[in-house]
C-alpha cells in the first residue's frame, strides 16, 4: 500500500516538474523577446484588430518622440499625417483579408511618418500578422530614412552638377584641343624636327590624345543618363573594328597584337555607345596588358538570351580586393596603373546598365594570367538584319 502511495504521488509530481520548465523557457524566451524589443533601433509597434497600440518600443519612443506610456491603447492614425490616415486603414483591411503573413509596406511609394512634434519624415516599413485568441495582432518593423532620403537627394544634386560641369568644360575645350591637334599632327607629318624637339611633338601628341579621350567620356558621362534611344541589331564586327581604328595610334605605340572572334552574335543596343564600350576595354587592355600586349576577344552566348562579349589581355591581372571597385565612378587601380580606369569604367558600366546588360572582370590575381573584362547585351531574334 505504501508502494502504491509512493508510485501515487512521483506521477503526481513529473507534470508539475514538466509545468515548471516550460513555464521557465517561456519566461526565457519572453526576456529574450524584450531584450530584442529593446535593443532594436528600428520602429517596433503592435496594434490590434481596431488598430490600438499595443506594443510601441524604444526605437519607436526615439523615432516618433512619444514615451510608450503616452501611445498605448491610442490609434495608430495619431502615427501618421492626416492625409494618410484613411489609405492606411484600408491598407489593413485589404492586409488582415489576404494570405499573405508579411507584407513590405509602400513597395510604389515612401511611408511617411509624423513625430510627436508634428514633424513629417520619410521611412521604409513591413507589417506581419497572426492569430491570437480569435484576434488579429498586426506588428509594424518601421525605419526612419530620412539621412539616407538626404544623402540620396544630395548626390543627386552633385550628379545634375557634374552632368552640366562636364558638358560645359567639355564643350569648351574640345574646339582649341582639336585645333592644337591638328596643327601638331601637320608638323608631326611635314616638318623634319631633330630627335629631341621631335620627342617633345609626340609628348604633345600623346597628351592630346589623353586629353580628347577625356573630354569625350565627360561628354558621354553627360549624356547617357538622361539620353533616350532605341535598341537596333548590331553589327559587332564593324564595330569592334572601328573601335580599333580609333586606337590605332596606340596599338604601334605599344606594339599591341589584338585576336578577334571569327564571328560575332547579333545583339540589340546602341552602335555609338557599344564603340564606346569597346574602345574603353581595348585602351585598359593596351595599357595595363604585358609588354607588348597581347588582347584576344571574343563572344559568348548565356542562356536567358543575352550573350557576353570580352576581351582577355595578358597583363599582371587584378587583385579580388580591387575588382571590387573597379567600375565605381573615380576608383583607380593603384599608384601605378591610375591611368585609363578612373573614368572609362564607371562610364562603361552606366552604359551597358542603361542598354539592359551588366558588366563584370575576372581574374585570378596570379601574373601574366592577365584579366578578363567583359559585359553583356540582349540577343537579337534571328530574323534581324544588321
Amino acid at each position: 500500500m505504501k508502494r502504491n502511495n509512493h508510485t501515487h504521488g512521483y506521477s503526481s509530481i513529473v507534470p508539475v516538474m514538466a509545468k515548471e520548465r516550460e513555464m521557465a523557457s517561456l519566461r526565457e524566451n519572453q526576456a529574450h523577446f524584450v531584450s530584442i524589443l529593446e535593443i532594436a533601433h528600428e520602429a517596433i509597434i503592435s496594434i490590434d484588430e481596431r488598430q490600438r497600440i499595443t506594443l510601441f518600443n524604444r526605437g519607436a519612443e526615439k523615432i516618433f518622440g512619444y514615451m510608450a506610456e503616452e501611445v498605448m491603447g491610442q490609434s495608430l492614425s495619431i502615427l501618421l499625417p492626416i492625409r494618410f490616415v484613411e489609405r492606411h486603414q484600408e491598407h489593413i483591411v485589404q492586409f488582415t483579408q489576404s494570405s499573405a503573413g508579411t507584407q513590405l509596406m509602400g513597395e510604389r511609394e515612401s511611408i511617411t511618418g509624423l513625430r510627436k512634434n508634428g514633424e513629417e519624415f520619410p521611412a521604409e516599413a513591413s507589417i506581419s500578422k497572426f492569430r491570437f485568441e480569435n484576434r488579429w495582432i498586426f506588428t509594424v518593423v518601421l525605419r526612419d530614412v530620412t539621412s539616407q532620403k538626404a544623402a540620396e537627394a544630395e548626390q543627386e544634386k552633385l550628379i545634375q552638377e557634374l552632368d552640366s560641369f562636364s558638358h560645359s568644360v567639355s564643350h569648351n575645350l574640345k574646339a582649341p584641343l582639336q585645333l592644337i591637334l591638328g596643327y601638331t599632327a601637320l608638323l608631326d607629318e611635314q616638318a623634319r624636327l631633330p630627335d629631341s624637339l621631335q620627342a617633345y611633338l609626340d609628348a604633345i601628341l600623346r597628351s592630346g590624345r589623353k586629353m580628347q579621350n577625356i573630354i569625350d567620356e565627360l561628354q558621354l558621362l553627360a549624356g547617357v543618363r538622361h539620353a533616350h534611344i532605341e535598341l537596333k541589331p548590331l553589327n559587332m564586327g564593324r564595330i569592334v573594328a572601328e573601335a580599333q581604328d580609333r586606337l590605332t595610334y596606340m596599338i604601334e605605340e605599344y606594339n599591341a597584337k589584338i585576336e578577334n572572334a571569327p564571328q560575332w552574335p547579333i545583339v540589340l543596343g546602341h552602335a555609338p555607345w557599344i564603340e564606346e564600350v569597346w574602345a574603353n576595354y581595348l585602351r585598359n587592355g593596351i595599357k595595363n596588358g604585358g609588354r607588348p600586349p597581347r588582347l584576344r576577344l571574343g563572344a559568348t552566348t548565356l542562356s536567358g538570351g543575352m550573350v557576353r562579349f570580352w576581351v582577355r589581355d595578358n597583363g599582371p591581372g587584378i587583385s579580388p580586393d580591387t575588382k571590387q571597385s573597379l567600375f565605381k565612378p573615380f576608383s583607380p587601380l593603384d599608384q601605378v596603373r591610375t591611368e585609363g580606369y578612373g573614368l572609362g569604367l564607371p562610364i562603361v558600366r552606366q552604359i551597358v546598365e542603361k542598354l539592359g546588360g551588366q558588366v563584370d572582370v575576372h581574374s585570378d590575381g596570379i601574373a601574366g594570367r592577365g584579366a578578363t573584362f567583359s559585359f553583356t547585351l540582349k540577343q537579337a531574334d534571328s530574323s534581324a538584319v544588321i
